[in-house]
């Protein structure tokens, strides 16, 4: 008999049923364990996130007196119900936002150990003390903004770490020391502004590699040497503003590679050399500002790219020759500032023609020959033809106007020696709007005013109101000096104590003649009832605030116009002394472009630019 019967010791374990059932069921379970080993990891990681953050978080409120803060936090509650603070879905701290929170203090290192943490905004508080070193080591950081604050010391090279930054706002602090070469690897960055601090020493080289980046601004610094060549390697930058420093040397000609470029500001430096031709070929370009330099040469021929261009400032530069007639393509400008340079020949006809021009300034230069007839377009806006000894009257543009517009008014045959001036109402005792009209009858321009020793203006026509409502009653030696250096004094007394009665008071003053000059001009700078500071942040996408401060309760008139003069806001309102902001919100600018605010507080006008990006 055959036996049929297989010996289990002789069957391979892998083809068991059995075997694939156990095998089975442990590989579930292995599993399982696993999963709850990971799941257990996770969770306890995420504990060390929620902890770690909750103590730093409980540093920063400790550092920077959160005790005091506009919004503060209450510990005893959950973290998510903190004000201005951003969590993830594992509970980690993301984001920070508390601009204009009344933050004082130091910025603690505790902050570096929030790893998650993308957005930093801390704008417009009172923190001092230096930035952290360890600010390097938050490489997810994508914004930074410490601005208006008090910070000091230098900019830490580690920030250069910060390979996912898209935005560095430092403006409005007291930092010194040069600018770290490191931040030229942040080739992310979108928006650099470091104005309005001590920085000092040259502009990196490497501040050409941010080819990403948007907005440039390092005005009001102390920064020296020539600006890079390598600048022209930022290509998509709409806004650069790198006046109000000592910058030298020339305009380096790779700024026109800079074909998206809105704002060029270069103004309050010591650069020289000639404009370059390259820069007429922006055709996006907006505002110019190239004042207060060295610059020489003239003003390049072709100016037909700038179709946009609607600020164009020369002044107070060494710029010579005449002005070419293609300054008619210019078809948007508003503002021509060309005065305190060398130009000659007679003036461009083309300037008359400009029907968007608001203000003109061609003072100080060497033109010669009578004022064209066209120039009685001119008459109804703002300008400035004085100290052009070549033209009539020294370039007595007031003179034409009231003349008929179209009569060469002659020039002065008054001798050196010949000055008089009158006081209109100087027979009274009493100022009863405490103003004193001068009129000069004859004498060369321009005119310097002293009233009892101290300056307090100057006069290029004839007839101008003093304001006098900073001098305290008491006699006073009103001193007229001329170009010549003929100098006339008459006595005067300022009683503000009496009363004058509404005939004598407007009958000793011809107001239809009369034309005021700013109160600041004349009167001490500790005088000036309003002190306006930068508004922030500028340039600004969804908005910007404009702080100020009176030094006594005031009506306050505000307003906001287009370059073109367009008014976009209007605000008149009381305030207490000390320090005020307006904020301006989005909805108030239209369109991408220069917007000109005006805030005034008593005879004090403050005006600035602003500029929304598109």
């Amino acid at each position: 008999m055959t036996n049929r019967m297989v010996s289990s010791s002789n069957t391979h374990p892998s083809k068991s049923p059995i075997y694939h059932k156990m095998n089975s069921t442990k590989t579930l379970f292995l599993l399982i364990a696993l999963l709850f080993g990971f799941n257990a990891a996770q969770a306890q990681t995420q504990q060390e996130c929620i902890d770690a953050d909750f103590r730093a978080l409980v540093t920063l409120y400790l550092s920077a007196e959160g005790w005091n803060w506009n919004t503060t936090w209450d510990l005893n509650q959950p973290v998510s119900t903190w004000h201005g603070v951003t969590l993830n879905q594992d509970g980690c701290v993301t984001g920070l936002s508390l601009s204009n929170n009344n933050l004082n203090g130091e910025i603690p290192d505790a902050l570096c150990s929030l790893t998650n943490l993308r957005t930093i905004n801390f704008v417009g508080n009172q923190l001092t003390g230096v930035i952290p070193e360890c600010i390097g080591d938050l490489s997810r950081l994508s914004l930074l903004d410490l601005s208006v604050n008090e910070l000091s010391g230098s900019i830490p090279m580690t920030i250069g770490k910060l390979n996912n930054l898209r935005t560095l706002n430092l403006f409005q602090n007291e930092l010194s020391g040069f600018l770290p070469y490191t931040i030229g690897d942040l080739t992310n960055l979108f928006t650099l502004n470091l104005q309005a601090n001590q920085l000092e020493g040259a502009i990196p080289e490497d501040f050409g590699n941010l080819k990403s980046l948007f907005v440039l601004s390092l005005d009001n610094n102390e920064l020296i040497g020539s600006i890079p060549e390598s600048i022209g390697n930022l290509t998509r930058l709409f806004y650069i503003d790198l006046g109000y420093n000592n910058l030298s040397g020339s305009i380096p000609a790779s700024i026109s590679n800079m074909e998206n470029l809105f704002n060029l500001e270069l103004s309050n430096n010591q650069l020289s050399g000639e404009i370059p031709a390259g820069i007429m070929g922006l055709s996006k370009l907006q505002s110019l500002w190239l004042s207060n330099n060295q610059l020489s040469g003239s003003i390049p021929e072709d100016l037909t790219k700038l179709k946009n261009l609607e600020w164009l400032v020369l002044n107070n530069n060494q710029l010579s020759g005449s002005i070419p007639e293609t300054i008619l393509e210019l078809e948007k400008v508003s503002l021509l500032y060309l005065g305190n340079n060398q130009f000659s020949g007679t003036l461009p006809l083309a300037i008359a023609d400009l029907v968007n021009l608001r203000e003109v300034t061609l003072n100080d230069n060497n033109f010669e020959d009578c004022f064209p007839t066209v120039y009685e377009n001119l008459c109804g806006i703002r300008y400035n033809f004085s100290g052009n000894t070549g033209l009539p009257n020294n370039g007595d543009f007031d003179a034409f106007c009231e003349s008929g517009a179209g009569i060469c008014v002659e020039k002065s045959e008054e001798s050196s020696c010949g000055l008089q001036f009158n006081l209109n109402g100087e027979e009274e005792a009493c100022y009863a709007v405490r103003n004193l009209t001068i009129n000069i009858t004859a004498g060369t321009g321009p005119f310097k005013i002293e009233l009892d020793g101290p300056l307090r203006g100057a006069l290029t026509t004839t007839v101008k109101t003093l304001p006098i409502s900073g001098a305290p009653s008491g006699a006073y030696s009103v001193i007229i000096t001329d170009a010549e250096g003929c100098m006339v004094t008459k006595e005067l007394t300022i009683a503000t104590s009496c009363s004058l009665n509404g005939e004598i008071a407007s009958g000793s003053r011809n107001k239809t003649t009369v034309k005021s000059l700013p109160l600041e001009d004349f009167l001490p700078a500790n005088y000036r009832s309003i002190a306006v500071n930068k508004n922030y942040p500028n340039p600004f996408l969804y908005g910007t605030t404009l702080p100020f401060t009176l030094s006594h309760a005031s009506n306050v008139n505000i307003t906001v116009t287009t370059a073109a003069g367009q008014r976009v806001f209007k605000l008149q309102e009381d305030f207490e002394a000390g320090s005020q902001e307006v904020t301006f919100n989005s909805g108030i600018f239209k369109e991408a472009g220069i917007y000109i605010y005006q805030i005034q507080s008593g005879e004090t006008v403050v005006s600035g630019k602003m500029i929304r990006l598109q």
